[in-house]
């Protein structure tokens, strides 16, 4: 580190000295042989010297010795050439003393200046801050150990980098632009806070003080570079800035308005919602008093206590009006808090405003109504019961209540709701109050309730929880519904005895129809246990199960219209016979759809021969055009008409029909159905209730299995 700062190049001294004696010797052997040609040089040889060991003015001293020592000479044999051996080397020995003297102070100054230059190279190696010496174009030359260790490399290896080459990108313009004005020695010397990279990626940043050492015809020799790392804290400003900006944002985009004050009341800021609820800009505001945009009746309330140089005060929330850039006022909830400094003192407040003019307006409008509210409480013909939120103790009771429990007034105030013993389920009422002081409202459709003489009280219990001056109340509204439920039950049973009337309707039709063919007797009843069967496991509504079952028992109802003789004939029906058969669907949905069912009966009848490939009638539907319970209707009519006998043929049994279903699964039938109907048989989960029976003689083809 001895050249750090190197003053001289390399090796300087030693080549100039020798050079000195290469001169000595080369002079001295030219005089001994050519004394004519060198005959002044005695006279220059101490202004060499001189000029190899002393300062101009030992120069000059030297140059004027040199020509005093000549002209003696001279003077005293004429010539210089003519001067006799001794006083040549007179001569000679006076200049070399001079010069050895001249040198020896020279040495013992190099000397004094090599220590300063090591103490010093000492201290910058060990300095807490970085020290780069950087070739003119940006080579490092020499590093420190603390620079090396804040560009995390070592010595060796940043001594074949560019600074340029660990600069943060984003930083290199600025401070070659910079680097370019130093050049031109605009500034002699630049300051700069800048990012590096290191191996790894991190980056790191570090104050730059840079300097250019010039030679004396000003021509930039090397650049020295002084750096002290300040990523802690440019790391902190980055969050300091963020965090500032994240709370600007969000003051910014608040709905309610926040401002802050001075200790003298001034308004220093204010968010732009101010803008929305009052109309003013922020900068009509900023600079002004707060006062001025308060309310001249509101302005005793808002006394500034903590503006004058209290300590320790809370946060305290108010309700003024506030005027808006038109001159009306508005009503806003206002929150205050002192800001204090390190001292405690108050330096200003911090407020936020939000708008409570619907709030007031309607407590307003609640408080000048509340004796008319009261009027209609006690005159309503529902029971009205107030409670404390907070204990549940009721604090009021309306006379109808009164008069629907049969108790006075007196017994129930100041009670608590399960207290009074009109709740028959007294851990309900205690559930009920929990869940109001946690929910705010609660209804119960049906609860009963008895009064003070024994008698049960149907009743439809509603309650909420809303502000009532300065605190919060329940109010419980209790209608009685037991006129109402009485009413509904009436209707239940008038509607399940018209359905028991219509069930019994279909079961003589049924019976009828069966009447004129015993062959097919129970058909139309398995087929409407089967249809319910899978609609169950469809996952069908009860309504829509009982409507598919009451078409199960007339899907055949149609058949009236058929000849008895076709119905029974035993052989093979002709095309004309089967044609008029097949009419028997469209013969029952005319007769059903004059009857009015609670379902789609007739429309479910009139699609239970229909197929999804449009190939079954009587109007060749395709697809989902076949209502759903259409067309599990035709899968369970197709089952049991296989799987028992027919006067035509014998029953192709169970797993016949099961296979004529899977065969025609997406084609015929429609595939969700079908799949239903084979796991409630293959699973044993169902079973058709009477089997096919065996010896009655085979007669015409299946044809359509369905034809029954």
């Amino acid at each position: 580190m001895a050249q750090l700062i190197p003053l001289l190049p390399p090796g300087w001294r030693n080549r100039r000295l020798l050079a000195l004696v290469g001169a000595l010797l080369g002079l001295a052997l030219l005089d001994l042989a050519a004394p004519d040609l060198v005959r002044f040089s005695w006279y220059w040889l101490p202004m060499v010297m001189a000029v190899a060991f002393a300062t101009p003015t030992q120069v000059g001293g030297l140059a004027v010795l040199a020509l005093v020592l000549g002209l003696l000479a001279e003077g005293r044999q004429g010539t210089v050439v003519g001067m006799d051996l001794a006083e040549r080397l007179l001569v000679f020995a006076c200049t070399v003393a001079v010069a050895v003297v001249l040198a020896g102070q020279r040495q013992r100054g190099d000397e004094h200046l090599d220590q300063a230059r090591q103490m010093f190279a000492q201290g910058l190696e060990n300095a807490a801050f970085g020290v780069c010496v950087l070739a003119p174009d940006g080579r490092f030359l020499q590093v420190n150990e603390a620079a090396a260790h804040l560009f995390g490399r070592d010595a060796a290896t940043l001594r074949g980098l560019c600074w340029q080459q660990i600069l943060h990108p984003e930083d290199l313009a600025q401070e070659q632009a910079k680097l370019a004005e130093l050049k031109a020695q605009r500034v002699p010397s630049r300051h700069s806070r800048c990012r590096y990279l290191r191996p790894d990626g991190e980056v790191v940043w570090a104050d730059l003080s840079l300097s250019a050492i010039r030679s004396r015809a000003g021509q930039i020799r090397y650049f020295l570079a002084q750096l002290a790392e300040v990523t802690d804290l440019e790391e902190s400003r980055a969050s300091l800035r963020r965090s500032e900006a994240n709370y600007r944002l969000i003051a910014e985009n608040a709905l309610d308005v926040v401002v802050r004050t001075n200790a003298a009341g001034m308004i220093e800021w204010i968010s732009p919602s101010v803008f929305t609820l009052a109309g003013w800009t922020p900068a009509e505001l900023i600079g002004n008093p707060m006062l001025t945009v308060i309310h001249p009746d509101d302005q005793a309330q808002f006394s500034r206590p903590e503006l004058a140089g209290s300590q320790g005060l809370a946060a305290t929330r108010l309700e003024m009006r506030l005027r808006t850039s038109q001159g009306q006022y508005r009503w806003v909830s206002l929150f205050r808090r002192p800001l204090l400094d390190a001292l405690g003192r108050v330096t200003g407040l911090v407020a936020g405003w939000r708008d409570v003019q619907a709030e007031v307006e309607a407590r307003q409008a609640l408080l000048a109504s509340e004796l008319s509210y009261r009027m209609l409480a006690e005159n309503a013909q529902d029971g009205i019961l107030i409670l404390e939120l907070a204990s549940g103790r009721i604090t009021a009771a309306n006379p109808y209540i009164c008069a629907l429990l049969g108790f006075a007034k007196e017994e129930l105030l100041d009670k608590q709701l399960w207290e009074i013993g009109a709740f028959a389920d007294k851990q309900l009422a205690i559930n009920a109050y929990a869940e109001l002081q946690e929910k705010g409202y609660i209804r119960y459709e049906d609860i009963p309730l008895i009064t003070k003489a024994g008698v049960v009280k149907e009743v439809e219990f509603v309650s909420n929880v809303y502000r009532a001056g300065d605190g919060e109340v329940i109010q419980c509204n209790i209608r009685d519904i037991s006129d109402r439920k009485a009413a509904e039950k009436k209707a239940a049973q008038y509607q399940q005895d018209t359905l028991r009337s219509l069930e019994e309707i279909v079961a003589s039709l049924v019976m009828l129809n069966e009447r004129r063919d015993p062959y097919t007797a129970g058909h139309e009843a398995r087929v409407a246990d089967l249809s319910f069967a899978i609609g169950r496991e469809m996952g069908l509504s009860d309504h829509e199960l009982q409507g598919l079952r009451i078409s199960g028992m007339v899907h055949d109802i149609g058949k009236f219209t058929i000849p008895t003789e076709i119905l029974t004939k035993p052989t093979q029906l002709s095309a004309e016979e089967m044609a008029l058969m097949r009419t028997h669907v469209r013969a029952g949905h005319e007769v059903l759809q004059s009857i009015h069912f609670p379902w789609p009966v007739a429309e479910t009848v009139l699609h239970h021969h229909e197929r999804l490939d449009g190939s079954g009638y009587p109007q060749q539907l395709v697809g989902d055009q076949i209502s759903l319970l259409g067309r599990i209707l035709a899968v369970a009519d197709t089952v049991e008409s296989m799987a028992t006998n027919r006067p035509y043929r014998f029953a192709k049994g169970l797993e016949a029909a099961l296979a004529v279903l899977a065969e025609g699964k997406s084609t015929l039938y429609d595939p969700a159905v079908v799949e239903v109907c084979l796991r409630l048989f293959r699973e044993g989960r169902y079973s058709l209730a009477v089997q096919g029976e065996a010896g009655l003689p085979p007669g015409r083809l299946v044809g359509d299995a369905a034809a029954g």
